[in-house]
């Protein structure tokens, strides 16, 4: 009990920032989610009722600090926490437990603020924001501190262990490798970063850093690269599927819902959802296609070298000599007959008339949609 006031309990926290300022000389902020503004970014009020509480101050206490004031905090009575209970002054609380009047104060104040006065460090990251129209007058700037969002960095962790090393994810993993299909899906971070708090210590910055071994990820906030291909015409050939085909995204897509839809899998909702989500991807894929071959020159599938059907060149070329009125419904036709070669080319699948039409009307949608975008843009 007597170490309660050397620890302070926060969400977020100062010795993240710099390990050297004491509790008692910078302000560490304890702000519940669920009372949080609520922001369309992600932050810690997306946390809501079910957050980890942090403490940090003297890393040979924090963790029974910490534990106290979880049992306090999650422990409930007449709609109230234990927590709420004793800082309204219920003295039953502090009987109940077998504590003194003024044990029973230092219990209470188990989240209390240790340092007196809004204070910053002459050690930590601090940012002056012009809130006037002044950039020469003091006062019209207002002076920030960034805090370590601690809370939040913990669920993110714990998030991104799950999502890397869980179970469920190691089989999801091997079954890709086999080019199988599994339901799990597999999310990646690419270009994650790993920051260590604390060195050797951990636990001098915070219980939840120690608990990590003082392992933080941070996400890539660089903005994407786009990595443009070399875009040629389409000449010599009679289809443009020969080098649609290819793509390895669409490659994948097509070996995954062949995978899926060769387990026979049963005739209900969740199956009808995910073979459509990955028919979706595909014809994404293709207006992808038909994107990039736009970017070339108008025209380009006008010289004879150009052997593809008309309607093919209405979809990949901005020629006025191109456009056609029906041209959608040809080039919707060809596509269900690709698909369905692509997913037919084994014994354990044979495609019909039904699955035609569904890839057809599925990518006629998805052109009227398309078009709509661009006239909208227009």
């Amino acid at each position: 009990m007597k170490y309660i006031g050397q620890v302070q309990l926060a969400t977020h926290l100062v010795k993240a920032v710099h390990p050297d300022p004491p509790v008692r000389m910078a302000t560490n902020l304890l702000v519940r989610p669920q009372d949080m503004h609520a922001l369309q970014e992600v932050g810690s009020h997306v946390l809501g009722e079910d957050f980890d509480l942090d403490a940090t101050g003297n890393g040979a206490v924090n963790k029974k600090v910490a534990d106290l004031a979880a049992v306090l905090m999650a422990t409930r009575f007449e709609s109230r926490s234990l927590l709420d209970h004793l800082q309204a002054g219920d003295e039953d609380i502090g009987l109940a437990f077998g504590l003194r009047a003024e044990q029973t104060a230092l219990l209470a104040d188990i989240t209390g603020q240790r340092c007196p006065t809004p204070a910053s460090h002459r050690k930590l990251k601090q940012l002056y924001w012009l809130t006037g129209t002044d950039a020469l007058d003091d006062e019209h700037y207002h002076l920030l501190a960034p805090l370590y969002a601690t809370s939040l960095a913990h669920r993110v962790f714990k998030r991104l262990r799950t999502e890397r090393f869980g179970d469920a994810v190691q089989e999801a993993q091997n079954a890709r490798k086999a080019g199988q299909f599994h339901e799990r899906p597999i999310r990646i971070w690419p270009h994650l970063a790993e920051q260590n708090l604390g060195g050797t210590k951990p636990q001098n910055i915070s219980q939840l850093n120690s608990e990590r071994r003082g392992s933080n990820f941070l996400l890539a906030s660089l903005p994407p690269q786009w990595r443009s291909r070399d875009v040629v015409p389409l000449l010599q050939t009679e289809t443009l599927f020969h080098r649609f085909g290819r793509r390895p995204e669409v490659r994948r897509l097509v070996r995954e819902l062949r995978s899926f839809l060769a387990t026979q899998p049963p005739r209900n909702k969740e199956t009808r959802d995910t073979r459509d989500d990955l028919a979706d991807e595909l014809n994404d894929q293709f207006l992808l296609f038909s994107a990039e071959m736009r970017e070339l020159p108008p025209g380009w599938s006008d010289v004879p070298e150009c052997r593809l059907p008309d309607c093919e060149r209405a979809f990949l070329d901005r020629s006025p000599g191109c456009l056609r009125n029906d041209w959608q419904h040809e080039l919707a036709g060809r596509y269900a007959n690709w698909l369905n070669a692509q997913l037919g080319a084994s014994d354990a699948l044979k495609m019909g008339d039904a699955e035609h039409a569904h890839w057809r009307r599925d990518l006629l949608e998805a052109l009227a949609d398309h078009e709509q975008e661009l006239n909208h843009a227009d």
